[in-house]
Order: C-alpha cells, then sequence, then structure tokens
C-alpha cells in the first residue's frame, strides 16, 4: 500500500525522485547519484517484514520464498514483493532452483549493516528506558 500523495516513481521504489530532489540541493552529480543509491538502500530497510526476512537471513545462509512466507505470517505475494525491494536495492541475490527460489545476503558488508542497526536498536531503547527511570 503505497502513500497515494507522492508520485509514482516513489512508491515504485524508483530513485529517480531522490535524484530530482538532490539536485537542487547537492550540486556534484556524482555525488548525487551516490546519495541517492544510499537513499535506495535505507528506504529498502525501512519496514519490519524486510528487516524480519534479513534478520533471519542473517541467522541462517539461505531461505526459500515459502519459508520467508511462514515466517512473516503473510502471502508469498507480499512477501515476494519485499524481496524485490531488498533485491532492487542490491541487498540480498536470488538463486531459482527448480520451482523454488531461494534468498541470501548479497554481501557481508549487508549483514554488518544489519547487525548495526540491531545493536542502535538496542543502544536506542537502552537510552530511552534510563530516560525514562530518570523521569520518575
Amino acid at each position: 500500500m503505497g502513500c497515494t500523495h507522492l508520485p509514482n516513481c516513489l512508491n515504485n521504489g524508483s530513485i529517480l525522485f531522490i535524484v530530482n530532489i538532490a539536485k537542487s540541493i547537492i550540486p556534484e552529480p556524482t555525488m548525487r547519484m551516490k546519495l541517492a543509491r544510499r537513499a535506495q538502500i535505507m528506504k529498502a530497510l525501512a519496514h519490519p517484514c524486510r528487516l524480519l526476512i534479513l534478520e533471519e537471513l542473517l541467522c541462517h545462509e539461505e531461505r526459500c520464498v515459502c519459508e520467508l512466507t511462514k515466517l512473516t505470517g503473510t502471502d508469498i505475494s507480499t512477501v515476494s514483493r519485499h524481496l524485490a525491494v531488498l533485491r532492487i536495492a542490491g541487498i540480498v541475490a536470488d538463486d531459482k532452483r527448480g520451482q523454488q527460489v531461494f534468498y541470501r545476503l548479497r554481501t557481508p558488508e549487508v549483514a554488518q549493516l544489519v547487525r548495526a542497526v540491531q545493536e542502535m536498536s538496542s543502544a536506542v531503547s537502552r537510552a530511552h528506558a534510563a530516560q525514562l527511570i530518570q523521569a520518575c
């Protein structure tokens, strides 16, 4: 379910919208493309279901779509759309074997990124809990 007030190019996951915005604030074309690429990766990570899939792939080297469907508790078309976002962003790679498609993290750097997000989430949660305790 996309946002209806956003242009179609952004709803479809294209980085063109991000590049066009970047043109107005970042003068150098190479840097605009680098930042647009980074934004595309961050956007691909910005969904709980996709993070769950990535954490599963971090623990297990690869999983088939059917296993990821069971894990997420959603239908296969929803999981396939999430996997497509991750694949287009270069985060996961797929391997078709007969009727099944298996996914894995594309590079070790992706695993490092997922771990960093996990650690940051824990640190933020601890800091928030400490603030709540101090407020009492």
